[in-house]
């Protein structure tokens, strides 16, 4: 009895072995597809954040540029005046 229990139990701790392989491998391109994606995800906030900061950086250029039409504006009418 005692080495039938033994040869089940070994048969059953290779089985869950062969089955948590099988399963590592069926889980192997879903992990790599998750770390794919993070990357994508973070490549994104990357670009997104450096279209903002472009964004940012011309909208400041243009108020520049606007406030140096006003004041040379504001400057000529001055000197006719």
């Amino acid at each position: 009895m005692k080495a039938r229990a033994e040869r089940i139990t070994g048969e059953a701790v290779k089985a869950a072995i062969a089955a948590m392989t099988d399963l590592r491998k069926d889980l192997k391109p879903i992990i790599q597809d998750m770390e794919a994606t993070h990357e994508m995800d973070e490549l994104a906030q990357n670009l997104n954040y450096r279209a903002l900061v472009a964004a940012d950086n011309g909208l400041a250029q243009a108020l520049h540029d606007v406030n140096h039409w006003i004041n040379d504006k504001h400057n000529a009418n001055t000197k006719s005046i």
